[in-house]
């Protein structure tokens, strides 16, 4: 089946958001090795890191939660083929693959959520990385959590293009690819950066722009239930692939042991192993308890600056 053809513009700006997101560090499959069908995309995700904070993409304070829904038009046209070869025969209107440009998302992030409508990239694109079209923002509903202050944000400040999704190499322990939200932050940095020159003592540098966008990646994982919307974590084995071939930076969560993650990186499999297959069961829970330790073991650890606050607004 044949991608969504962009316009030349949206060409350049898949070009654009590949080139942002190898800089980054992310890691997607390619369609030679992993095909990637738009069925295959579809359900409901959480996330489970970001590349902001370098931290699991839950706050700890309020429980919140990321989420994002990859569903498809209910307007998608059925099949009616009935014959497919001699002697073979499907069901008349049985439902038709739907086309990355069928599918349309929305995700939260930070007290609002984004809607996009299609998935593109050029027809000879070998990378598993699409580009969204037509992102729009608004404020959450009741239903969606909705308090006192969310509208101290205009929706029209945040980013609206330039956002991509990638699908890594990296498969979950069901057998199914993590998914990669590059998120468009390049307003928000830029805000930052021109309070921090406001705030220092006798700084009059100007504020200084970038030459593309600033990415933040965050990584998101299938959940069992689609339309569901709760918490998931990594499980030991997903944290090991994730940190090894996914460029996923676990090290500073104190969610994960940072010794036993780095020795993973000498076992010889592949991103969709699991790297304890040849482990004793003692190693095994040797590993486990020691990967598995949460952060409330190191409350009293201090944090530098920079990771002080769990969640931004970005």
């Amino acid at each position: 089946m044949a991608d969504e053809t962009p316009s030349s513009p949206e060409s350049l700006k898949w070009t654009n958001l590949r080139a942002s997101a190898m800089k980054e560090g992310t890691k997607p499959s390619v369609t030679t090795s992993q095909a990637i069908t738009p069925s295959l995309l579809l359900g409901s995700y959480s996330s489970v890191w970001d590349s902001h904070v370098c931290q699991e993409a839950l706050d700890d304070l309020t429980d919140e939660v990321s989420w994002l829904h990859l569903t498809v038009d209910s307007a998608v046209p059925a099949d009616a083929t009935t014959a497919t070869s001699p002697g073979k025969s499907v069901p008349q209107n049985q439902p038709s693959e739907p086309t990355f440009g069928d599918i349309q998302g929305h995700f939260k992030w930070w007290r609002m959520v984004g809607s996009f409508k299609g998935l593109y990239r050029p027809e000879n694109a070998n990378e598993n990385i699409w580009l969204f079209g037509g992102l729009k923002w608004r404020y959450l509903t009741n239903e969606e959590g909705h308090s006192p202050g969310d509208e101290d944000e205009d929706p029209t400040e945040r980013n609206q293009d330039d956002f991509g999704l990638a699908a890594l190499v990296t498969l979950d322990d069901s057998g199914k690819p993590f998914l990669e939200m590059l998120y468009n932050a390049t307003l928000y940095y830029q805000k930052e950066r021109a309070s921090r020159n406001k705030t220092t003592p006798g700084n009059s540098k100007q504020p200084t722009g970038s030459d593309r966008p600033e990415y933040i990646r965050v990584l998101w994982k299938k959940l069992e239930v689609d339309g569901n919307v709760s918490w998931i974590d990594l499980s030991d084995k997903e944290a090991k692939r994730v940190w090894r071939y996914a460029s996923i930076d676990l090290s500073v969560t104190r969610h994960w042991n940072f010794d036993v993650l780095s020795e993973s990186r000498d076992a010889d499999d592949d991103p969709s192993t699991d790297v304890d297959d040849d482990s004793s069961e003692d190693e095994k829970e040797e590993a486990d308890a020691s990967i598995g330790v949460k952060r409330a073991a190191d409350e009293g650890a201090e944090d530098t600056p920079d990771k002080a606050t769990k969640r931004l607004r970005v």
